[in-house]
């Protein structure tokens, strides 16, 4: 699909929640796991990237730098100490030459037309020198304002999921999904999302926290790329409503606090087995603070 003279392809978020998962498992953080895959998720990143650069989504360059930053950060954090820049290192190598691969490969896809898609992305990074002048920055900023307005008097129940509203610009829809939320269904069902992604979140720590006591390597890839996830979702939605919308990106994201939620059931009846009972409900507690 092409909007505004670009590619857009509506489920590119969920492109970007796999990202972290398939970077820990194409450069493993512990000796010994088998590497016969890495071939594969390579290509599964390659594709990835090819895909999402010509959409010219700015939002989508921020949210896989936020979430490349992310990552690399907890990977620092879990490595022992010796193996700290070592492994930080390894990460932004490999992710270049990916990133120069697949820059090399989308040139021979679009022969002269990359030319024209360097241009358009140096003039839509230029224009942020100008935020005022960027239209797309512009644009939002008017459409936050409009449904603030349309919002008051409406705080706690919203206006319903059919609203529509309109100005002297015609019918719009809003790029925010947090404030689109607010609209159509209040403080009850904005506290209520964000409760779950509090809960996704808490999970994850918790996770993070005895990722050792899980069975597989695999398993533990998925939880410590979990709060990337989190934090790109949540980010994306500041300048995207259209991308959380979308019903691919709300099924995998669902499947993902589901699977999340029984990993999390399974490992907490594990250590509650394991812990002497005068001291179980202490060390939780100190362990979540």
């Amino acid at each position: 699909v092409y909007t505004a003279d670009r590619p857009y392809w509506s489920p590119n978020l969920n492109i970007s929640i796999f990202l972290p998962l398939i970077i820990l498992l194409l450069i493993p953080f512990e000796k010994g796991v088998n590497s016969k895959n890495r071939l594969f998720y390579a290509g599964l990143l390659i594709l990835s990237l090819i895909i999402l650069i010509p959409t010219q989504a700015r939002t989508i360059y921020v949210i896989l730098a936020l979430q490349i930053t992310i990552l690399s950060s907890l990977m620092i954090f879990v490595q022992k100490k010796g193996e700290r820049f070592s492994y930080f290192l390894k990460i932004i190598l490999v992710f270049a030459t990916i990133l120069i691969l697949s820059v090399v490969l989308l040139r021979l896809l679009m022969g002269e037309n990359f030319m024209i898609l360097v241009q358009t992305l140096i003039r839509r990074f230029d224009t942020l020198n100008n935020l005022r002048g960027d239209l797309s920055l512009s644009a939002r900023r008017w459409q936050n304002y409009e449904t603030m307005i349309k919002i008051r008097g409406y705080w706690i129940f919203g206006r319903g999921i059919g609203f529509e509203w309109s100005s002297f610009k015609g019918i719009f829809r809003i790029d925010n999904y947090h404030l689109s939320l607010l609209l159509h269904y209040g403080l009850v069902g904005f506290g209520t999302i964000m409760l779950i992604f509090g809960l996704w979140f808490h999970r994850s720590v918790w996770l993070i926290i005895h990722r050792n006591e899980l069975d597989s390597y695999p398993m533990k890839a998925f939880v410590l790329s979990l709060p990337a996830v989190i934090l790109g979702i949540l980010a994306a939605g500041f300048t995207g409503a259209g991308f959380v919308y979308t019903s691919s990106n709300i099924a995998i994201m669902v499947y993902w606090i589901i699977l999340t939620e029984h990993i999390y059931i399974k490992q907490r009846k594990k250590y509650r087995a394991v812990q002497p009972p005068e001291s179980l409900e202490s060390k939780i507690d100190s362990e979540i603070i």
